[in-house]
């Protein structure tokens, strides 16, 4: 049990990090007054979560910075990309 667990978790890191990276390239499909913030935001905190899983995840790494360099749904934060 123990040893699956361990194995599990990066898994579900880049699960999590993959379903972030979906909403973000949803959210740079459409034109810039149909995007929902709320995508951005889901994705940000779906990178969030995938790296208290796997502080390691490069899916979610790049992603969260990619949003904050961005400011996607949120205000530009080059400091913390």
């Amino acid at each position: 049990g123990r040893f699956m667990d361990r194995v599990a978790v990066p898994n579900m890191a880049q699960e999590l990090a993959d379903r972030g990276v979906a909403l973000v390239d949803r959210y740079r499909q459409l034109a810039a007054g149909d995007r929902e913030d709320e995508d951005a935001s889901k994705a940000r905190r779906l990178f969030e979560r995938a790296l208290q899983e796997d502080i390691n995840n490069e899916t979610a790494l790049l992603g969260l910075g990619e949003i904050l360099d961005e400011g996607l749904g949120c205000e530009p934060d080059p400091v913390r990309a």
